[in-house]
């Protein structure tokens, strides 16, 4: 016998169209009013469209199954049903005016009434509909599905500090001189995943850094930051977390990597001149990168033009940062002609800088791919990108999850970078690094700790 009634947002299914296979044993109400907006939503461009329709997609299956205003039989061994009966507006106060919101608020409060033994719970993404229902007395929960950690700072850096013991000083120098030290000379406990990056520290403070790969036995020695590591132009780790992000982003291994962290950390420049590198080696046969087109302030509205002229403004970053990786040089053409370097590698196909909204279906194959800016976009988002890869492919996820744009309509915990971080920890194809310092000026480094 179920004990609980979740009556379902319509911002829970666009965060996570699985969200009805997610609630286990307990019965899921879908006011119609939800039905509606996602019927509206869904032949939208962006990734929220994509989410409607695959939200009401499964609807869709269930109602094959059965009625849906009697119920069905979910997946997780609940009962789901849409309610369709009419709204009981005279139960708010005269002074409210009707909404979508409050029409899935009525129905919440006509559940309690008529299932007083049940723990009738509101689910939103909606902080100010969860503010609407605590005041009606309604217990109100924000979606929160197995993966999805509670509070930003147990979400885990990528690193750890390992003391080793004084019996064991001289591992280091093994280490550093055979590239790779076995496991096993340590007793490390259970806290520790596959390429975790490690920071093996002396008793007298001398360290070396290295990535943890269990499935091969060893520690992989990584070059500090003032050791000489070859880097084009003049793009090179300056402090721990960037050589931890170099190693990885060079591992023909690890082919998804999650880099997060302090805005000017150097997360996308660091990607950028690594994928342009390995391009250049023939590992890859081009560098992509997608980007989102959220606006950090009020939308602009119509934007002219053609679709890469409209898209112009959200490349720019990425064009300046391979122009830094270039030191700024233009190209002599045979005929004299002056050319920008990055819009060469454009012409050839070697760059391509695109925007997420248009990315459903196909294979990116042999593609060093960069998805910047990732913490604003959602856990579907984020599967839908990383689903896209093929054979020869590696792809990073860069982002600050202090810095998710309003319009995305995420927060911290919520964000499909976290989503990407708890989901794939600990696989042997799966990496992430945190970024703690700004390298990018005093004062933004200032302002990103303290504002």
């Amino acid at each position: 016998m179920p004990n609980k009634v979740y009556v379902l947002d319509t911002s829970v299914l666009i965060k996570d169209p699985e969200a009805i296979n997610r609630l286990e044993d307990n019965i899921i109400i879908i006011p119609i009013i939800v039905i509606q907006e996602l019927e509206r939503f869904k032949n939208e461009s962006e990734l929220r469209g994509a989410s409607a329709r695959k939200a009401l997609r499964i609807i869709d299956e269930y109602r094959s199954q059965g009625s849906l205003r009697e119920g069905v039989n979910t997946t997780s061994g609940g009962t789901l049903i849409v309610d369709c009966r009419d709204i009981e507006w005279q139960d708010l106060s005269g002074n409210l005016q009707k909404s979508n919101d409050l029409a899935i608020l009525l129905t919440a409060i006509r559940y309690q009434k008529e299932k007083p033994s049940l723990n009738i719970i509101l689910l939103t993404e909606d902080i100010a509909l969860r503010i609407m229902a605590a005041s009606f007395n309604i217990i109100v929960e924000a979606y929160k599905n197995s993966e999805n950690i509670k509070r930003i700072e147990e979400l885990s850096l990528g690193t750890i500090d390992i003391k080793v013991p004084v019996e064991q000083a001289d591992c280091l120098n093994r280490l550093a001189h055979d590239g790779k030290l076995p496991i096993d000379v340590f007793d490390l406990g259970n806290n520790m995943y596959a390429n975790q990056c490690c920071r093996l520290i002396n008793p007298d403070g001398k360290y070396c850094l290295a990535i943890y790969k269990p499935y091969k036995g060893h520690f992989f020695y990584v070059l500090k930051p003032e050791s000489t590591i070859k880097c084009p132009g003049n793009i090179r780790p300056v402090n721990d977390e960037q050589a931890f992000a170099n190693a990885l982003f060079y591992d023909p291994e690890i082919r998804i990597i999650a880099a997060g962290g302090v805005a000017g950390g150097g997360k996308t420049l660091l990607s950028l001149a690594a994928g342009n590198s390995q391009v250049g080696d023939h590992k890859y046969e081009s560098l992509l990168v997608f980007r989102p087109t959220k606006q950090l302030g009020d939308d602009l509205g119509f934007l002219p033009g053609s679709l890469d002229e409209k898209f112009e403004p959200w490349q720019r970053p990425i064009i300046d940062g391979m122009k830094l990786i270039y030191n700024g040089r233009d190209k002599i053409t045979k005929d004299g002609v002056r050319s920008s370097v990055v819009a060469e590698l454009i012409r050839k196909g070697d760059l391509e800088i695109r925007p997420i909204n248009f990315e459903q279906g196909g294979t990116l194959r042999g593609t060093f791919t960069i998805v910047d800016e990732a913490q604003n976009f959602d856990p579907e988002s984020i599967k839908t990108l990383g689903t896209r890869n093929g054979e020869g492919s590696k792809m990073i996820f860069t982002g600050d999850l202090q810095q998710i744009c309003r319009s995305a309509r995420l927060d911290p915990t919520s964000s499909g970078l976290t989503h990407l971080i708890e989901s794939l920890k600990g696989e042997r194809m799966f990496a992430h690094i945190t970024f703690l310092k700004s390298e990018r000026d005093e004062l933004a480094e200032l302002c990103a700790n303290r504002l």
